[in-house]
């Protein structure tokens, strides 16, 4: 039987092959990326190991959970902190169910893992548009999502992501990344997942009971919930039958793009419609071609995004 996050090992956690080291969890101060999660170091540290640069990738892991759940951040240099210590956030803290004031547990691994690189049109758009990603807690979904590429997410998250219910989300964990169709938590789904946790809960966990999320946080509040079926679990790289595991959520700039291209369709539909009109007895045939072309062009891609792209819920 596999081991869920919220468990602990019961054995001293032994060190991943590409682990850089155990250091002491602290506070994020003057952080630098506010495209991804930061993770401060000494600047010591950071001149010790070659490895270690500024503006690289590195994975955070918590060795003391039994799946190791663990999110990719961006390395920044941290002036406050000693040689042994790592500042991660509040967010990304919770996220691993590193608890606070536990100084046997109050530790991460940072190993040296890079995502994956995006395709280049990808990075294209990343950089024309701004994103800010959130960290969410896996769960199980319900019907009627099984089998459809689609996750849930509550309402709240929509506007922290930049997107709107229809829109794509980029789902990145430790192991692989997907994007999926990203609808909003109905009051049915909720309903259900509260029956199917009282009915079943080894099947279907309570994260704060797993997690002991009070300990960590101070609080009962957990991070966000993302509701995925098995596939997509799987694409997304989350570990198999682990509830509560952490994914890094944010929107697709590709995506975004195509939505906002949709939206002015119609007015520069419009335009062109009226540029033919007004100036039909003077342009020659050769340009009312072009704009005729274009006006269907853009005809036949609002057609197709509002088929392939708009919310079904």
């Amino acid at each position: 039987m596999s081991t869920v996050v919220g468990q602990e090992t019961g054995q001293a956690p032994t060190a991943a092959p590409d682990e850089i080291g155990r250091f002491r969890v602290r506070e994020t101060r003057d952080w630098t990326w506010d495209k991804a999660f930061n993770v401060q170091l000494a600047p010591a540290v950071l001149r010790e190991h070659d490895s270690l640069t500024t503006g690289k990738y590195v994975l955070v892991e918590n060795p003391h959970r039994g799946s190791r759940p663990a999110v990719f951040g961006k390395i920044d240099a941290g002036k406050h902190l000693q040689s042994d210590e790592v500042g991660i956030g509040f967010d990304l803290r919770h996220a691993l169910g590193v608890p606070v004031g536990d100084p046997d547990r109050n530790e991460v691994a940072l190993r040296l893992r890079q995502p994956d690189k995006k395709p280049a049109h990808r990075r294209l758009f990343d950089r024309i548009f701004r994103f800010r990603p959130i960290v969410c807690r896996v769960r199980y979904a319900v019907h009627p999502d099984i089998g459809f590429k689609t996750c849930r997410l509550p309402e709240e998250t929509f506007d922290v992501l930049g997107i709107e219910p229809g829109d794509r989300a980029f789902l990145q964990s430790a192991r692989d990344r997907t994007t999926v169709k990203a609808l909003p938590v109905r009051a049915g789904t909720a309903a259900r997942k509260e029956t199917q946790l009282a009915e079943n809960p080894d099947r279907y966990p309570d994260c704060q009971h797993r997690l002991d999320i009070p300990a960590i946080a101070g609080t009962s509040v957990d991070i966000p919930p993302i509701y995925l079926d098995r596939e997509q679990r799987m694409k997304a790289g989350v570990p198999e039958d682990e509830p509560c595991h952490p994914l890094i959520v944010y929107r697709d700039s590709r995506a975004f793009f195509l939505r906002k291209l949709n939206d002015v369709t119609i007015p520069i539909l419009a335009a062109l419609l009226g540029f033919m009109v007004i100036f039909e007895g003077v342009l020659g045939l050769r340009y009312l071609v072009v704009a005729l072309a274009i006006a269907v062009a853009l005809i036949l891609f609002s057609v197709y995004y509002q088929t392939r792209y708009e919310s079904l819920d």
